[in-house]
């Protein structure tokens, strides 16, 4: 995870996206339960990949 300090520097050398991303176990949970429960915190967005076809 980046500090503060580490974000500023990246937006000093001109970039203006930083992505942030957290992993949790969710054995309970699905990605349309998960992303319903998070949509009220402001813009967002859902990708979801696929692996061997599931």
């Amino acid at each position: 995870m980046l500090t503060l300090e580490e974000v500023k520097e990246i937006a000093r050398e001109g970039f203006n996206l930083i992505p942030v991303y957290r992993e949790i176990l969710a054995d309970l949970e699905t990605p349309l339960s998960a992303f319903m429960k998070l949509r009220s915190l402001g813009a967002n967005m859902l990708l979801e990949s696929v692996e061997g076809g599931e």
